[in-house]
């Protein structure tokens, strides 16, 4: 009779035991999720203090070959790169380089110049308190035209317009051998602008009276200008545009980009 009993006590024993364990293996893993979840959320929380101590952000832009990137690189870094053109757009929040110990750091874009890219663009200068559009003064003049297109976006996109950014339009490589002068690339672009008013406005301007009709063309592409009268930044731009130049941008030379990095600076803290 006692070995049966013997038997019983010994299951009941080795019962318990493996719902012990049971319950001290879930307690742990319950407890390392914790500790993992603890640790994204710290790590969120950082990034998210980074993000409210930083200053506003500025966008780098401008078609393919202007030297965004390079630019990107000298005012949050302080040194050149040799680059290719970009898939991706880079941002990173730092205070410019040269910057005083202890300046506030702010977010600065380096936007790819792709056309397929436009809509993400217009996205991201939407949040933005400065954009500077880079246009290669030494480049040639199908350069110049896209460069005129992503003006034309930008300035006739309502909401970047509503935010009123600080816009600067930057000539890169104002220093190279036959680079025009910042008044007559001021002249070329203001020429391209006209020709685009002349064909994509036509399209937008009937694109807005048959919404006005429908009663949704709030957001809808602004008009650019006056009907009539030839663009002038001075006066048809919904944006005050600010003019600078950038030389050198090659890896390895001397490139002045106080004008640029100034800009930047006051951009970020309006």
């Amino acid at each position: 009779m006692g070995l049966p009993l013997f038997t019983s006590s010994t299951a009941l024993i080795t019962a318990v035991l493996g719902l012990l364990i049971a319950l001290f293996l879930y307690l742990r893993s319950r407890g390392g999720g914790s500790s993992a979840a603890a640790g994204a959320a710290g790590s969120s929380q950082s990034r998210s203090a980074v993000a409210r101590a930083a200053k506003g952000a500025v966008l780098l832009c401008g078609p393919p070959g202007g030297g965004k990137t390079v630019l990107f690189h000298r005012l949050a870094f302080g040194r050149g790169v040799d680059t290719v053109p970009s898939a991706f757009q880079s941002a990173v929040f730092t205070a410019l380089a040269g910057a005083p110990a202890g300046s506030a750091p702010l977010k600065l874009m380096d936007y790819p110049g792709a056309p397929q890219l436009r809509a993400s663009l217009l996205r991201s200068a939407r949040e933005c308190s400065g954009v500077v559009v880079l246009v290669d003064a030494a480049g040639a003049a199908a350069h110049v035209q896209q460069a005129a297109d992503v003006l034309f976006d930008l300035l006739t996109d309502p909401a970047v317009v509503r935010g009123a950014p600080r816009f600067l339009v930057a000539a890169s490589r104002a220093d190279a051998p036959g680079a025009r002068a910042l008044p007559q690339l001021r002249a070329l672009l203001e020429t391209e602008l006209e020709r685009l008013r002349g064909t994509r406005g036509a399209i937008m301007q009937a694109g807005e009276g048959a919404l006005r009709d429908a009663g949704g063309a709030e957001d809808q592409p602004l008009l650019l200008g006056r009907v009539g009268e030839r663009f002038s930044f001075e006066v048809d731009a919904p944006l005050r545009v600010e003019w600078g130049e950038v030389g050198g941008l090659a890896a390895g030379s001397d490139v002045n980009v106080s004008a640029v990095r100034t800009f930047v600076a006051e951009a970020a803290a309006s």
